[in-house]
Order: C-alpha cells, then structure tokens, then sequence
C-alpha cells in the first residue's frame, strides 16, 4: 500500500504543542508534517480562523499515533482534571468545576469580575467542593 493519503490528527493554535508532538511521534517511528505553522506564527489572530496549526500523519499510522498522542498528552482528554490535593480525602486528583450561568450572571452584575476568576476545585473521589 503506497503511503499518500494523509489525515488530521492534533489541531492546536500553539506551534510548540505540535512541534513537541511531532517530535514524540518520530521518536516512535511515525513520520508526522506540520500544517498552517507559518501563518499562525507571523499572524497569530488568524490562528483560531485558519483552524489553528495541524499535525498531519499517514491514514495507516493514523490510529497507532492518536494512541501515543492520548497516552502522551492525558490532560487533552480531560481538560477539566488538574493535580490538587483534596483537604477532606488527600486524593491528588481534581476537577476544575464550572460556574452555573445563574451564578456567573449576578456575580458579574453585583460583585463584579474578581469573584468570577476564583476557581472552584471537586474531588474525584469523595466529591468535595473547595476553593482552589
């Protein structure tokens, strides 16, 4: 089988994320090519426009390298997860919870941005809220 169609498997606006990827990737043997690199360094506005910067592999290296990628870059996965301690359990890993709109709309409207910006942190295990 000649090796000629290629297909999208990373799409990022940062050029050093792809870069660094590509390099895991030939490190494991899979060749990988860099897409939309040199418009999205010299005009970075257009990145999210453009669709940001591709990593491109052969379509029969394509589910091999999307396996190293996911075991290389777990927080991709799970954008939400992050290392904190819980105060009640000790468990290491938490989630970053989101704001109700309910909230984020009188917050905004009678405390202001500040109050907003404050993180809010929930135990994978024993499902505690805290502030982060």
């Amino acid at each position: 089988m000649s090796k000629s169609a290629f297909s999208t498997i990373f799409k990022s606006t940062v050029a050093w994320e792809v870069r660094l990827l590509q390099q895991k990737l030939k490190s494991e043997g899979i060749t990988a090519f860099v897409d939309d690199e040199n418009i999205t360094i010299a005009k970075p506005y257009l990145a999210h426009a453009i669709g940001g910067i591709g990593l491109r592999v052969y379509t029969e290296d394509a589910e091999r390298a999307v396996a190293i990628i996911r075991k290389f870059q777990p927080s991709k996965m799970n954008p939400a997860a992050c290392r904190a301690t819980c105060p009640k359990c000790g468990n290491e890993v938490a989630l970053r919870l989101k704001w109700p709109k309910e909230i984020l709309f009188l917050a905004v409207l009678l405390l202001g941005i500040p109050f907003v910006l404050l993180t809010r942190l929930g135990c994978t295990k024993c499902e505690y809220i805290w502030w982060g």
